[in-house]
């Protein structure tokens, strides 16, 4: 096992590509059973001036793990690249090997001299050790080494203005830890957002996606977003809480086998950034209810006085209507269609009405009502 670590500058952007090349990495590495990993510790955005005018950079550190493993007789011990600098960057993959001078033109297998930019060395069983190029390599290695040895250009690549087209990154793939950490600063900062056009509301999807794709520090109309990210309210659930919590709401509905699918999920593409955008507030809201449920008391039986306020407010397309979940002053709460008289009723209003409850077999602060009567809503 060997680790090898570069620091340096990246544009926002730039560093974004490179998470995704090192998901894709990592996602072949661990169908081909490579021991490997890698990992990024990268600075906030901030403005540095470049060739006159001010441009947001992050600082990254990339480390990397492990090494490649191969049957037979013979093992890639290291690389040597120079596809995106003039000096080549040398990777050991053993930490007891020494490469000693690189000289990329040559191949000790078929004596071609020729102009490369990689050069890789393989080590037989009995120690002998070979600098061959990758057509070579493939012929004691069985593997195609030009794409299986991606992470120096990865390591080394900052595309800047590459990669990105429409604020999409490359291939719109995402780790599910970055998301994740996206969704909880946005919902630190901002709480959770839905669009509106007419107050230019962003939504906390468009947050989360432009932040994991770093058009968040790029783009004009987040600006004034970005300056706010890092001074909301404390966060109340880490990343590995979150997901562990998304990874237990299996059994909850749609929505809750949805927060689980992303949770148990390590790529997350494009389309099921809503979910993960949601998932700190459905956490908020879960800690909220569970404090509750912890000092309600038990839903009352049979025909019942309803006061309360309205929680949530639905519609069910299986029963063509609106369904309301209402919680009372002594913390139980009741589930049943929202009565006609009152159908412009909204989350937040209090309302009173009588019905027959039936409480839930699962849990006694939670019950079904249904024919409500003389309903009305109540001043706060």
């Amino acid at each position: 096992m060997t680790e090898t670590t570069i620091t340096r500058q990246y544009s926002p952007s730039g560093l974004a590509a490179v998470r995704s090349k090192v998901a894709d990495l990592l996602r072949s590495a661990n169908k081909k059973g490579w021991n490997v990993d890698v990992t990024i510790d990268a600075t906030e955005p901030y403005l540095r001036k470049i060739a006159d005018r001010e441009r947001f950079v992050v600082d990254a550190t990339i480390t990397f793990t492990g090494h490649f493993g191969f049957d037979g007789d013979w093992a890639l011990v290291a690389v040597a690249d120079a596809t995106s600098t003039e000096e080549p960057l040398v990777f050991l993959l053993d930490d007891e090997f020494e490469i000693g001078e690189v000289d990329l033109a040559r191949c000790d297998h078929c004596g071609r001299r020729a102009r490369r930019t990689r050069a890789f060395y393989i080590r037989s069983a009995a120690g002998e050790v070979k600098q061959v190029g990758g057509s070579c390599a493939h012929e004691y290695l069985g593997v195609n080494l030009l794409s299986a040895t991606n992470l120096s250009s990865t390591f080394s690549w900052d595309p800047d203005n590459e990669g990105y087209v429409n604020g999409s990154a490359n291939g719109t793939r995402f780790s599910i830890e970055s998301v994740l950490d996206a969704a909880i600063r946005a919902h630190t900062a901002f709480g959770f957002r839905k669009n509106d056009k007419e107050s230019s509301v962003i939504s906390s999807k468009e947050i989360v996606k432009a932040m994991v794709t770093f058009a968040f520090w790029d783009i004009t109309k987040y600006r004034t977003l970005a300056n706010q990210i890092g001074f909301g309210r404390e966060a109340r659930v880490t990343v590995a809480e979150l997901r562990e919590w998304m990874r237990g709401q299996a059994d909850k509905g749609n929505f809750g086998a949805n927060l689980a699918a992303v949770a148990n999920s390590d790529i997350v593409r494009e389309g099921a950034l809503g979910i993960a955008a949601y998932a700190p507030a459905a956490y908020d809201r879960w800690v909220e209810e569970q404090a509750t449920a912890a000092t309600a008391a038990p839903v009352p039986t049979g025909t019942v006085e309803i006061e309360g306020t309205i929680k949530t407010v639905k519609f069910v397309e299986a029963y063509g209507s609106y369904k309301i979940k209402v919680v009372s002053d002594a913390g139980w709460s009741v589930w049943g269609t929202l009565p006609r008289a009152i159908d412009r009723a909204e989350v937040g209003d209090r309302v009173r009405f009588t019905a027959t409850v039936e409480p839930s077999k699962d849990d006694a602060t939670f019950g079904f009502f249904k024919r409500p009567r003389n309903p009305e809503r109540v001043a706060a």
